[in-house]
């Protein structure tokens, strides 16, 4: 099992920033016991990757790496192929199709904008994310994959910049946090 040094340092650190908040106890009990529990799904990932090794076991994504960068992450999900699977059905959906293109926007450490790659070898995929530490993950997620090739990582995806693929078949991927609704506002004037 692989958690770095750093991991414990971080646990301490958390629980330390916790008790020193001005919430009352009864908040401050639970956001340690949530911290706590979140530390448990990733031990419980390393005692998976043991078995399984680092490559996503089921779901849309099966046999993608994952890098080493995300260990010290819930990636549990991610490794065993469940993550967001309720919207897997709709995932196939949308990879069956002739896509041009694919906009990732919040892509994150790559887990999308790879794993389409990977399953839609025909397109080319704009992965956007405004965190530099998760366009570098990215990027490392796609050349360990080997679609490096077909991934343009970018920084911060505004609206009007769909006006690119106005003309051609072009599937969204979009999570920023609650955001979205200002990234299509801000393409048209309107929802």
């Amino acid at each position: 099992m692989h958690i770095p040094e750093s991991a414990c340092a971080n646990v301490i650190k958390s629980i330390d920033d916790i008790m020193k908040s001005d919430f009352n106890d009864y908040v401050k009990v639970k956001a340690i016991w949530g911290s706590i529990l979140g530390y448990q799904s990733v031990v419980l990932g390393h005692m998976a990757m043991g078995r399984i090794g680092n490559k996503v076991f089921a779901g849309p994504f099966r046999g993608m790496e994952l890098i080493e960068d995300i260990y010290t992450t819930l990636f549990t999900p991610n490794l065993l192929g469940t993550y967001e699977w309720e919207i897997h059905d709709d995932l196939e959906k949308a990879i069956a199709k002739p896509y041009k293109h694919v906009i990732n926007i919040g892509c994150a450490y790559g887990y999308y904008a790879v794993g389409l790659a990977m399953r839609m070898p025909n397109a080319t995929i704009h992965a956007y994310d405004t965190d530099e530490k998760c366009r570098t993950q990215c990027k490392k997620m796609a050349e360990l994959n080997g679609v490096a090739d077909r991934i343009i990582i970018g920084e911060e995806f505004m609206g009007e910049n769909f006006a690119k693929f106005a003309d051609e078949e072009t599937l969204v991927f979009m999570d920023i946090e609650g955001a979205e609704r200002e990234v299509f506002i801000n393409s048209s004037g309107r929802v």
